[in-house]
């Protein structure tokens, strides 16, 4: 199969998936919007876990830079090779990664209980 029959093919299974599953498909792509209507005014701010998330997150990313610091110190270098010098950025993506992993990893398992209680649902 050529690029262009294998996309012909999977727009008319997504055409006629949505034309079999239309209500769940409106569900899932904007049933969404409802809910956040629905419960957004009810929403507090938890200031004080804010304030946590913050601190912990500048702790990490201290700890993290000065880690990495150190380990960069401690490799020994010829005498005719200057050390390299560690960015903070690289620092901020150390810390970042793993947090938008987990994010992902939360997200989907979310996506896929959510699509299981919509298949379920009567």
């Amino acid at each position: 199969m050529t690029k262009r029959n294998v996309a012909i093919f999977a727009a008319a299974f997504a055409f006629l998936a949505a034309l079999v599953f239309a209500e769940e498909v409106r569900l899932l792509a904007f049933g969404w919007i409802f809910f956040v209507g629905r419960t957004f005014p009810q929403a507090s701010i938890n200031w004080e876990a804010l304030a946590t998330a913050a601190i912990v997150a500048v702790v990490t990313l201290c700890a993290v830079d000065l880690f990495s610091r150190s380990i960069l110190r401690a490799i020994p270098l010829d005498e005719e090779k200057s050390r390299p010098r560690w960015h903070f950025r690289w620092s901020v993506y150390l810390t970042l990664t793993p947090t938008a992993l987990f994010v992902v990893a939360y997200a989907s398992i979310a996506l896929a209980r959510h699509v299981g209680w919509l298949i379920t649902s009567p």
